[in-house]
């Protein structure tokens, strides 16, 4: 509850937001029994001074969100197929047979994208490190790579020392070109 002085906002920039607290008081009273192991239920009250949510709308709230790991890949592989979140989510709520039976919203599935995309800069950063430590072994490896105005791995090329002696004899190239 505020207090009065948290109340009169003449001198303050900006407005109050209105309270939303509704001091709604059910609970639940537990004891532990140790002779028997258990937990009984001494007190409980459900009386409520508000609106419960509809049932249809439980999803909303966050505790009762999720994507499972099965769908979590499915989103992962239509990004990188180059789908638009916008419409990875039409098809997983379609999928799904509504929002009723979806149990998230487009926000969720955002965030996994997000976790998806973050993941693979990570796994960049991985690979120029092992490359850089076999820089380390083999003084005739060489790497290099780009980065676009992002800040993100754009081209990298790689070639250990045997390679790269076999070349100034042979003159050959063989480049693997790993776009989808």
């Amino acid at each position: 509850m505020r207090s009065e002085k948290d109340k009169n906002h003449e001198d303050k920039k900006r407005k109050a937001r209105d309270e939303t607290r509704c001091f709604c008081k059910p609970f639940i009273s537990m004891k532990y029994m140790k002779a028997t192991c258990q937990y009984i239920v001494k007190e409980f009250k459900r009386e409520h001074n508000h609106h419960l949510v509809p049932p249809q709308q439980v999803i909303l709230i966050r505790a009762f969100r999720g994507i499972d790991d099965v769908t979590k890949i499915q989103v992962s592989e239509m990004y990188d197929l180059g789908i638009s979140q916008k419409q990875i989510y039409t098809k997983i709520v379609h999928d799904a047979g509504g929002h009723d039976n979806f149990g998230c919203v487009r926000k969720d599935v955002y965030n996994v994208v997000d976790q998806h995309r973050r993941r693979l800069e990570n796994d960049a950063e991985a690979v120029l490190a092992y490359l850089h430590g076999k820089q380390e072994i083999d003084s005739l490896f060489f790497v290099s790579y780009t980065v676009d105005i992002d800040g993100k791995l754009d081209k990298l090329f790689g070639c250990d020392g045997r390679s790269h002696m076999d070349y100034e004899i042979f003159g050959h190239t063989l480049a693997f070109d790993t776009t989808y």
